[in-house]
C-alpha cells in the first residue's frame, strides 16, 4: 500500500511532537530533581543532594547550573571526609575544569578548583594549574593577571621564608632598626635571590596584563623589600636604597588603590541599602 505525501508528512510531524515532547518532559523532570537537590544541599544533607543532581543531569546533559552544583555538592563532601571523600574531590576538579573551558572567566570556579587541587594534589599541582590558567588568552587580561600574581606570591614567600631568618635588630643613633645578613649557607642566600628574580618576572607580567589591582602592586612592592634586603646583605648599599624608594612608590599605589575599591564597595553598599528602603 502507498502513502500519499500528505501521509508521510503526518507522520514526520507525529514524530516531531513526539521527540520534542519527550524531551520537554525530561527537562520538567530534570528541573524537579535539580529543585529537590537544592534543598538537599541547602540542608547539608550532601549525598542526597548528590543523587538528585546526578539524576537531574541524566535527564538533562546541558544542564551547567546541575553540573556547578553537583560539583559544589562533591567538593563539600571531600571537605567533611578527605580521605574517605578523595575520590569525590577528584571528580569536583573534573567537572569544574569542564565549567572552565565553557566560561574560562568564571573565577568563583578558578577558585574553587585551585583549593581543590591544592588540597588534594599538592602545591606543585597547583602551581602547574596556575601557570596555565595565566597562559591561556582565552581568560580576560584581568583574570590572568590574578595568576600571575598568586603564582608571584608564592616566590615572595619563598624569598622571604629565607631572609626573615637573617633579620637582627639594630641601634643605630638611639633607634632600633633592622639590619639583614647574608645566610652562612649560600645555597640559602641563591635561593632567596632565585626566587625573588622569579616572583618579580612573575609580578611584572601581571602588571603588564592589568595595572589596577591593588594586590599585585602590594606583591610588587614586597618583592622591591626582598630585592633591597639582598642588596643589603652583599653591602650594596645604594642599590637597597633604590630598591627601597621604588617599594614606597609602589606601595603607595597599592594604598591608593585599595582606598578606590574600599570607597566603591561603601558606594555600592548604600546603593543597595537606599534601593531595599526604597522597595520596603
Amino acid at each position: 500500500m502507498k502513502i500519499s505525501r500528505v501521509g508521510i508528512l503526518l507522520l514526520i510531524i507525529t514524530a516531531v511532537i513526539s521527540n520534542t515532547g519527550c524531551s520537554m518532559v525530561n527537562r520538567v523532570f530534570a528541573r524537579n530533581q535539580l529543585n529537590d537537590g537544592a534543598k538537599a544541599y541547602k540542608e547539608r544533607k550532601f549525598e542526597v543532594a548528590e543523587q538528585h543532581f546526578r539524576r537531574s543531569l541524566e535527564l538533562n546533559p546541558n544542564d551547567l547550573i546541575a553540573e556547578k552544583f553537583l560539583a559544589r555538592t562533591l567538593h563539600q563532601q571531600f571537605l567533611a571526609n578527605r580521605t574517605q571523600n578523595a575520590q569525590k574531590g577528584e571528580q569536583a576538579i573534573e567537572i569544574y575544569q569542564r565549567m572552565l573551558e565553557q566560561n574560562p572567566n568564571d573565577e568563583d570556579t578558578n577558585r574553587a578548583v585551585s583549593n581543590l587541587i591544592e588540597l588534594i594534589r599538592g602545591q606543585d599541582a597547583l602551581v602547574q594549574w596556575m601557570t596555565k590558567r595565566s597562559g591561556n588568552t582565552q581568560v580576560s587580561p584581568e583574570n590572568r593577571a590574578d595568576a600571575f600574581t598568586s603564582l608571584a606570591s608564592k616566590q615572595y614567600n619563598c624569598a622571604n621564608d629565607i631572609t626573615e631568618l637573617t633579620k637582627q635588630t639594630v641601634i643605630k643613633e638611639g633607634k632600633a632598626s633592622f639590619a639583614f645578613k647574608k645566610p652562612e649557607n649560600t645555597a640559602d642566600f641563591d635561593k632567596a635571590r632565585q626566587c625573588t628574580e622569579e616572583g618579580t618576572r612573575l609580578i611584572d607580567q601581571a602588571l603588564a596584563l592589568n595595572q589596577n589591582n591593588d594586590s599585585t602592586w602590594s606583591y610588587k612592592a614586597s618583592l622591591l623589600v626582598q630585592q633591597a634586603r639582598l642588596a643589603e646583605m652583599e653591602n650594596k648599599m645604594p642599590e637597597r636604597e633604590q630598591f627601597m624608594k621604588q617599594s614606597d612608590e609602589a606601595k603607595a599605589r597599592f594604598l591608593a588603590l585599595s582606598e578606590e575599591k574600599a570607597r566603591k564597595k561603601a558606594e555600592e553598599e548604600e546603593r543597595k541599602k537606599a534601593e531595599a528602603e526604597k522597595n520596603k
